[in-house]
């Protein structure tokens, strides 16, 4: 089996991936929504979102990439920023 630049096992990553992916799913499914279909609650949905696409973001720019731990925690603090700013319309 191949791995990948960092020596991990590519599975492993997948593997995060799709746990924090089916949790970031389920959570934006069963959220209750307002009769506009914004997301109710705001603030700790949008944090547990955010966070679930930092990790996802973070596993596979770090183990899956050769980018260094820095790099690789800057793309996932960027893609949450821009989540957050292109997102807002969603929430209350």
């Amino acid at each position: 089996m191949s791995q990948t630049p960092k020596g991990w096992n590519p599975a492993f990553a997948a593997l995060i991936d799709f746990l924090v992916l089916c949790f970031a799913v389920s959570l934006f499914y069963f959220t209750p929504r307002n009769s506009c279909g914004q997301i109710l609650g705001g603030i700790k949905e949008r944090a547990l979102f955010t966070f679930s696409l930092s990790v996802m973001s973070f596993v596979v720019a770090y183990f899956s990439t050769q980018f260094t731990f820095w790099a690789a925690l800057g793309v996932s603090l960027l893609l949450a920023a821009a989540f957050l700013i292109f997102t807002a319309p969603f929430f209350c």
